[in-house]
């Protein structure tokens, strides 16, 4: 205690209690575990759509294709995604039975097996749906800057997306508490929304960044293809939740 306790045993504790009050070890366990869990859900965001970015030129000089995106465009994306998206998960609050769970081995790795797979998933999703967007805008005769900025607009909404599968790593985004609880996302999604509008539509961002408006098909094909990673992702959560279940995983299955 650190009102009633010596300075002997303050001295020997491991902690000390400030206010002499029990209590507040609980509400330092669960800041904690809330902490801990915005840490691992901004990791589970930033590295797969870091990773796609990557992919997308590896792939491309890999094969030979002609790259999908221009340098200045991906330092671009990914300065923006990085400013706009990677703070907001920082403000989530603690999901549901969060004090329920058992203790965490402090030797367990940051991200389990089963979200390493998940990261290298999306990153892939997220790379061959740009290129894949790419190539066959180009093939149906495209303008190079109109089929760029496209695939520009599928690798920033897709990441938007996944930033709303990862508010929560085992239990579903399909539901309405995805979309409430934290007022930061929403601001973060529309600054980067104005962000891509100005890169997408001011002349000045065109000429330097080399891209192009964009109508509401190749807008719409974007919001698609982003919808389809995000519901994919969702079906590996469910998948996921099953082996957990069944092979008896304690944590996994509370965080449920």
């Amino acid at each position: 205690m650190g009102i009633k306790g010596t300075e002997a045993m303050k001295e020997a504790a491991d902690i000390v209690l400030a206010d002499d009050n029990f209590s507040t070890i609980e509400r330092a366990v669960h800041e904690g575990r809330r902490i801990y869990d915005n840490i691992l859900k901004s990791v589970v965001f930033l590295l797969p759509t870091t990773l796609a970015q990557g992919m997308v030129v590896f792939f491309s000089v890999l094969f030979g294709w002609e790259p999908p995106l221009a340098p200045t465009q991906i330092l671009c994306v990914n300065l923006v995604t990085a400013i706009a998206l990677s703070i907001a998960l920082a403000y989530e609050p603690a999901e549901k039975g969060i004090m329920s769970r058992m203790p965490r081995d402090p030797k367990q790795a940051l991200l389990s097996y089963w979200l390493w797979a998940r990261v290298l998933w999306i990153s892939l999703m997220i790379a061959l749906s740009t290129i894949a967007t790419y190539r066959l805008m180009m093939n149906d005769g495209a303008d190079q800057a109109v089929a760029r900025t496209t695939a520009v607009a599928v690798l920033v909404t897709a990441q938007i997306f996944v930033l709303f599968n990862s508010r929560f790593l085992y239990r579903s985004s399909l539901h309405v508490r995805a979309l409430t609880g934290n007022k930061v996302i929403w601001m973060s999604v529309g600054a980067l929304l104005v962000l891509q509008a100005l890169f997408t539509y001011a002349p000045f961002m065109n000429s330097l960044f080399d891209t192009a408006p964009l109508g509401l098909a190749q807008l719409g094909a974007a919001v698609l293809v982003s919808l389809a990673i995000f519901l994919i992702v969702e079906l590996m959560k469910f998948g996921q939740n099953k082996f957990f279940i069944q092979s008896g995983r304690a944590e996994a299955s509370s965080r449920r």
